[in-house]
């Protein structure tokens, strides 16, 4: 690039020195000096004329030259910006090897072991965030209609008990059983984690001054069953109209009276009979 320079700067000045030479030949001529030829004026004029052809073609080049080094350069440029995005995702590679949760929390397991190979969407280690536990418990299917989102519940840890909120009701069924889950209410417990084993109570209605018993095998709730009832050591079949039900206990409508003492257990071996003796 620099002899093209050279080149269009000589080219130059010798066209500058063949035009001086030339105006100055014709200014001679022109007032009538007869010391220059037509001759030497006309080859003068030849000579700045080829001078002339000499920087034009001298720009010509230059330009030339300053189209290739331009194009030199957006390639530079190019290339640069390649090697730079390369950087970047080698730096970003570099980084990724560092895991990291998404969230925070406490690391409940580890799932990997010292020489695994690793896919890019493999699992590592499950983390959960104490402050976001939801507890969940399951229910029979059956009692499953009459739990609704926004009731009450209790959840015990078999350490401490606290309060709830029915959060989520699962649409579906899996071995008979409907998983809820409840929103915890206030403070969580210390021994309160991820996975821990739990029972839940939750308020499904409440009706004041029921009579109630514990569930008979043989009850249903809303309809009649007989049961037996116990007076010392004799036990005597009764018809018993049954109401709601809970997990563990059925409401007594019509039957029975308070403090009365019935078999809850399995008798269906006695279904002929009216009375038996209780030993």
């Amino acid at each position: 690039m620099q002899e093209t320079h050279t080149a269009h700067h000589d080219a130059l000045l010798a066209y500058k020195a063949d035009k001086i030479q030339w105006q100055a030949q014709k200014t001679l001529i022109e007032k009538g000096n007869s010391t220059i030829s037509m001759l030497d004026h006309q080859r003068s004029e030849f000579a700045m004329q080829r001078s002339q052809k000499q920087v034009e073609l001298q720009q010509a080049r230059v330009a030339t030259q300053q189209e290739v080094q331009q194009a030199k350069a957006k390639a530079q440029l190019a290339e640069q910006a390649s090697l730079r995005s390369e950087i970047k995702l080698l730096e970003e590679n570099i980084a990724a090897l560092d895991v990291r949760s998404p969230i925070t929390g406490q690391i409940q397991d580890v799932l990997i072991e010292v020489g695994m190979q690793l896919s890019n969407t493999s699992s590592v280690a499950e983390v959960a965030d104490p402050r976001l536990l939801v507890a969940k418990i399951n229910i029979a299917e059956l009692d499953a209609p009459h739990v609704q989102v926004g009731q009450s519940a209790t959840i015990d840890t078999y350490t401490s008990r606290f309060n709830a909120i029915v959060k989520r009701v699962s649409p579906k069924v899996t071995n008979s059983q409907v998983e809820v889950e409840l929103s915890i209410e206030g403070t969580l417990p210390r021994e309160a984690r991820d996975k821990l084993n739990i029972e839940g109570v939750i308020v499904t209605s409440h009706k004041a001054e029921a009579i109630f018993v514990a569930m008979p095998a043989n009850a249903v709730a809303n309809n009649q069953a007989s049961v037996f009832v116990v007076d010392e050591h004799l036990a005597t079949k009764k018809t018993v109209k049954f109401g709601q039900r809970s997990v563990n206990y059925i409401e007594v409508l019509e039957g029975l009276n308070k403090n009365q003492t019935i078999i809850i257990s399995d008798m269906e071996k006695y279904t002929q009979d009216s009375q038996v003796l209780v030993r």
